[in-house]
């Protein structure tokens, strides 16, 4: 405990990350969450007590923000805005998506008298003595950086829009539906409006859809008969392979994959996976860690083959935030991308650039293979051909199952689920769903929405059994980022967990932590006889323009030209994604 007279300024993130104390004389302390480098001791390590920051010591700190897993401090003396933290979507105002271990000058920000600073989940405003606002924008483009507006504070108005998956399937007769978030043109109706509840996806009808993938804000759907692969959504990075980063509001086909026989593409946060009937591995989109495989850091905004498989049939990927896994047709692992909390299952915390056998898996009997891959955020969960669950990477939220909350480097068999033969696995953000040959389901991980789906909403280390009315046994499963869903056998539809986009298609916007049925897509619902479908109205007088950038700053009154006539509404040097007769749909 320090004495007021002791303590000079005190800064907390919302979100239990870290701790930050400005001590008289300008020491700096730090505490808490240290795994992104957000304290600034120059590693990922925890500390349970105020650390002092030597790296900040003679700087004359005069104020310290803490934003998700990151911060910020500015010296009046030096006239300074230093970050450090996470990285990612350019947070740190460094023109990359670098993580920083210890504090680094903005650039940008040099020279400017700064009076207060402000951070978001991953975002930061800082503002001068002169009024005007100095904003760190996601950029929409390869290059990340930050950006410099000249904006008057009482014109504007600010709001953050959360990340979310959205959700898709195909009833019979093969009609696409999707429902949850759609403002990034994910669900494909050639708008960026939510759905509450299932809604055809007009834009598919006839397409004898066979697979549908979903990414962290965009989506992939697969055409046996038309030998096509569709994408949609937000196209940073080059997620969707058309060769750029323009967002998509209804589905187009990807020219690179043309003609290619597909027998399974995943999805991570910013990048895609295709595996075809011969066993070759495409990607593409963001590869800051290696996650493509493809040997470099370069993001690639077409298809590429993975040259490191040459003479090996994969049989299946799974992709992660920013980390992939692979099973070839005799049974190895394989891991790539982002490695910081082990889950590459590489015994280490190290990045690989292409795709590295794993050869540390916990198996008794050697002859066993493995035969299933899923990611999660940070995790990996794999299935051997005896029906054994094995778990690896990051378990801050027990996502891993073993019973603590410990990273694992290597693959562990779940001694919980020892005796039961597993034959389906989805990794969700933070948590984990498996499903038994017996139709039974658990979960177990972060539940702070109720997506585990066990009727409350804490945080399970150990799997949990699902209970479904009637005892329905499940056929089916998948993870979004944090909801889950379930088919039974009696084909009956059902979901749980974060519903604020209406992802759970229930027709409303509430989290549930137990299981419920989705009507309007289920045998003791509706069945799929009364579903809405949306198309692109041409009549409608909206005009969707192909943002250069993510988000944007607009002020009030360039809303409505001369006779009321709409004008481009314009932010940060570009257009905004939205519909120029349709401010409301403005994001920050």
């Amino acid at each position: 405990m320090f004495a007021n007279a002791f303590r000079v300024e005190i800064s907390a993130t919302e979100i239990e990350k870290a701790l930050c104390y400005k001590f008289a004389g300008n020491v700096v302390c730090s505490w808490g969450r240290g795994e992104d480098g957000q304290l600034g001791h120059g590693d990922a390590e925890d500390r349970l007590s105020p650390t002092q920051l030597s790296a900040l010591d003679g700087h004359e700190i005069v104020s310290l923000t803490c934003g998700a897993d990151h911060t910020t401090a500015y010296s009046e003396s030096r006239v300074e805005v230093y970050s450090w933290g996470w990285g990612d979507f350019g947070r740190l105002g460094h023109g990359d998506s670098s993580d920083l271990f210890t504090p680094l000058p903005i650039k940008a920000l040099h020279g400017l008298k700064i009076k207060q600073i402000a951070c978001g989940d991953s975002h930061c405003l800082a503002v001068t003595v002169e009024g005007e606002v100095q904003s760190i924008v996601i950029a929409k483009a390869l290059k990340i950086a930050l950006r410099r507006s000249t904006l008057q504070v009482p014109n504007f108005f600010f709001h953050r829009c959360e990340l979310g998956f959205l959700l898709l399937r195909y009833t019979t007769g093969n009609v696409v539906c999707s429902w949850g978030r759609g403002e990034d043109g994910q669900l494909g109706h050639g708008d960026a409006e939510d759905r509450l509840s299932p809604t055809q996806l007009s834009a598919l009808d006839g397409h004898e859809i066979v697979s549908l993938t979903c990414g962290a804000d965009h989506t992939t759907a697969y055409s046996e008969s038309r030998v096509e692969v569709y994408s949609w959504g937000w196209g940073d990075f080059g997620r969707l392979g058309h060769g750029d980063s323009s967002d998509l509001f209804t589905p187009l086909p990807i020219k690179a994959l043309h003609g290619l026989k597909i027998k399974q593409i995943a999805c991570g946060d910013s990048h895609c996976l295709a595996v075809t009937v011969e066993g070759e591995v495409q990607s593409w989109g963001r590869n800051q860690n290696g996650q493509l495989g493809l040997g470099s850091t370069e993001d690639s905004l077409v298809p590429q083959k993975i040259q490191a498989f040459q003479g090996v049939s994969v049989k299946m990927v799974a992709a992660g935030a920013e980390h992939t896994a692979a099973i070839t047709e005799d049974g190895s692992l394989y891991g790539w991308g982002w490695g910081r909390y082990g889950n590459l299952g590489l015994g280490d915390r190290n990045d690989r650039l292409v795709p590295e056998k794993v050869s540390t898996v916990d198996i008794k009997n050697q002859d066993e293979k493995m035969v299933m891959v899923a990611c999660g955020w940070r995790h990996t969960i794999s299935v051997s051909s005896s029906g054994g669950l094995y778990t690896y990477g990051w378990s801050k939220y027990g996502q891993l199952g073993h019973g603590d909350f410990e990273d694992h480097l290597v693959p562990h068999k779940l001694e919980a689920l020892k005796d039961s033969f597993i034959s389906q696995i989805s990794g969700g953000w933070r948590h984990t769903m498996a499903l038994t040959s017996d139709g039974k389901l658990y979960g177990w991980g972060w539940n702070k929405f109720g997506q585990v789906g066990v009727g409350d909403n804490v945080d399970h280390c150990s799997p949990v059994q699902v209970q479904f009315p009637h005892d329905e046994k499940v056929v089916q499963i998948s993870c979004g980022w944090r909801h889950t869903l379930a088919v039974t056998e009696r084909q009956n539809v059902f979901s749980w967990g974060r519903g604020t986009n209406g992802q759970l298609g229930h027709g409303e916007s509430v989290d549930r932590n137990l299981p419920k049925i989705i009507e309007a897509l289920s045998v003791d619902g509706y069945g799929g006889k009364q579903l809405e479908a949306s198309k692109v109205d041409p009549s409608s007088g909206k005009t969707w323009v192909s943002p250069t950038e993510r988000y944007a700053v607009v002020p009030d009154e360039t809303v409505q030209g001369h006779a009321g006539a709409a004008v481009p509404v314009k932010g940060n040097g570009s257009d905004a994604s939205v519909p120029e007769n349709d401010v409301k749909r403005i994001r920050f």
